[in-house]
């Protein structure tokens, strides 16, 4: 699994988990062609076990995340905000 994100000054501004690394590269250049439509190259982002960073103009970066996926749940634990069990 991996998260693809946008961070401006160590604060993520936007966030999507992916199953595959094609959809998290395709995402990650998605939003680096939204929020910066005049950058002539996009980066050369590589699968791997370690995260993928790319450095953009007034201190945002895009970064590619690899993460465990999330285990199963136990259902008996679930509840609702406000802390009632659900039944």
């Amino acid at each position: 699994m991996y998260l693809t994100m946008m961070l401006q000054a160590d604060r993520v501004i936007e966030v999507k988990a992916f199953r595959t690394f094609g959809l998290a590269e395709f995402y990650a250049d998605v939003m680096l062609s939204k929020y910066f439509p005049y950058l002539s190259t996009l980066p050369d982002w590589q699968e791997g076990s370690y995260r993928n960073a790319f450095d953009c103009p007034h201190g945002f970066t895009v970064v590619i995340e690899p993460c465990d996926e999330p285990e199963q749940v136990d259902e008996r634990f679930q509840c609702h905000k406000y802390g009632v069990n659900l039944v």
